[in-house]
């Protein structure tokens, strides 16, 4: 063996093991550069499934606040309806007692009007009633002779009378 020869291995050697190296090192390289793009393939696609994720979470958000408000607006217009329903149906029964208490109160009035004319006409009445009797004495004194205190002392005699007479009669019939 030639003392050159274990050289030329040696180097032979070395530029297989360079370029097995350079060729390892370009195939881990590509392996990683790979991986690399297969990573951010994966972070782009995980990023935009995020986007998407997150794009129809906020539809689905935005749908169901939208229903919520629409539930809250038509609870509300239902809520508002009823208390104006039942505002209108108070006023009608206000209406209703302010126009009886005024039916009432006219009825009232009339009645008072006609006790007023009823008491009145009655006092006039009672007006014309004590003229005549103070005319009818005033003629009977005229057509008698006798002032008021003597017709009544001569009326009473005559019912002293009539009224001994009567007795004496039923005496006279118990004694029989």
């Amino acid at each position: 063996m030639n003392p050159v020869e274990p050289v030329v291995v040696l180097i032979i050697c070395i530029a297989v093991a360079a370029v097995f190296f350079f060729v390892g090192t370009m195939f881990r390289k590509k392996i990683a550069e790979k991986s690399i793009g297969s990573a951010e393939s994966e972070a782009k696609r995980i990023v935009e499934d995020a986007k998407k994720a997150a794009e129809t979470a906020k539809k689905e958000t935005l749908v169901e606040a939208k229903e919520e408000v629409l539930r809250v607006r038509n609870e509300t217009e239902r809520e508002l309806k009823e208390r104006r329903n039942d505002l209108q149906r108070l006023e009608r029964r206000a209406m209703q007692k302010e126009e009886n208490l005024d039916k009432k109160i006219d009825n009232l009035e009339k009645k008072e009007e006609l006790l007023n004319k009823k008491i009145k006409d009655n006092e006039e009445l009672k007006e014309d009633i004590q003229k005549l009797k103070d005319e009818q004495a005033e003629l009977l004194q005229k057509i008698s002779g006798m002032t008021v205190e003597e017709a009544k002392a001569a009326l009473l005699g005559r019912v002293e009378s009539e009224a001994r007479h009567e007795m004496a009669m039923k005496l006279a019939d118990i004694e029989q």
